[in-house]
């Protein structure tokens, strides 16, 4: 039990009620970007998925739609082709 000046467990975790971010949003919230961190490492939304704790990969995907709005899939390539595109600019080269 929390003791904390008579606050509730969860307002103590995330700060208080002011902040309008529940636990359940929190912690989603941090899996969600270590999962981008494994998708930009190459690793499978599925994988990506259950090394975050997901419990299965519907509820990662709507979970990363509804942060993002778009698919993990979808993020990958954005975030590839951006690399690739500030890559080709720092590089000094004319083609």
């Amino acid at each position: 039990m929390n003791h904390d000046l008579g606050r509730r467990k969860d307002d103590a975790y995330h700060g208080g009620r002011d902040s309008g971010t529940t636990i359940n949003q929190y912690v989603t919230s941090k899996r969600l970007v270590h999962a981008k961190q494994l998708l930009i490492e190459g690793y499978s939304a599925a994988d990506a998925a259950e090394l975050c704790g997901f419990g299965d990969y519907s509820n990662f995907f709507r979970a990363f739609m509804k942060a993002t709005n778009i698919s993990p899939k979808k993020y990958v390539q954005f975030i590839t082709r951006r690399e690739l595109t500030e890559g080709c600019e720092n590089s000094g080269t004319i083609e």
